[in-house]
């Protein structure tokens, strides 16, 4: 399977299973009881192609919008959030923001120990790190991530963010508030900005 003769086969797989995975929850948990379904896409995610591992992330992304259970299955895979953390902050553009996702959704309907395992493993300092990026719409991803961890009150007690990475970002949402060229990423900057309102007032005054 994870050589180039079976690359038409692949990626056609690969967009099918992850059309499918946008559905219900229960579509998604019919996918996730395929065997070795977690083994094959792990090992996707360090394919040589691009393509390959731009829709490896794809399903993933698609179960991290799941519900906790599903999100712990990614969690849970030996060696499966630390390659998305290794492609946030090491491939290429396109695969960044495709990673960038995966960890975003999780954000959203992870349970806390499931969002402190990801800060503990340092997915805000890539999420700070990212907002570099010249990719309108893999920051806006970054922006949505951070403020659902920002939003959650038992998420910020049990993990408060790092000053130096709280600085930076900061620093970075002015820039982006200053030259944002689209409506969305300005939008999406300004929620950020009066999270920090809320969760830094001594660093905002």
């Amino acid at each position: 399977m994870y050589s180039n003769q079976f690359l038409p086969i692949v990626i056609p797989s690969l967009r099918t299973l992850g059309n499918l995975m946008t559905g219900t929850e229960e579509q998604t948990d019919l996918i996730l009881c395929i065997p070795d379904f977690m083994k094959n896409i792990n090992v996707l995610l360090e394919h040589a192609k691009k393509a390959v591992r731009r829709e490896a992330c794809w399903c993933l992304s698609n179960i991290a919008a799941g519900n906790s259970l599903q999100i712990a299955i990614i969690i849970n895979y030996p060696g499966c959030i630390n390659k998305l953390m290794n492609l946030g902050f090491n491939d290429v553009p396109e695969i960044k923001r495709e990673a960038l996702w995966v960890l975003s959704n999780i954000t959203k309907n992870g349970t806390l120990e499931q969002i402190v395992y990801l800060l503990d493993i340092g997915v805000f300092l890539l999420f700070a790190e990212s907002m570099d990026s010249h990719d309108d719409k893999a920051i806006v991803v970054i922006l949505q991530g951070m403020i659902n961890i920002l939003e959650r009150d038992d998420v910020f007690e049990a993990r408060p963010v790092p000053q130096n990475i709280s600085d930076h970002i900061y620093q970075k949402l002015q820039i982006l508030i200053e030259s944002a060229v689209t409506e969305e990423l300005f939008d999406k900057a300004k929620e950020l900005l009066n999270l920090y309102k809320k969760r830094f007032p001594k660093m905002i005054s």
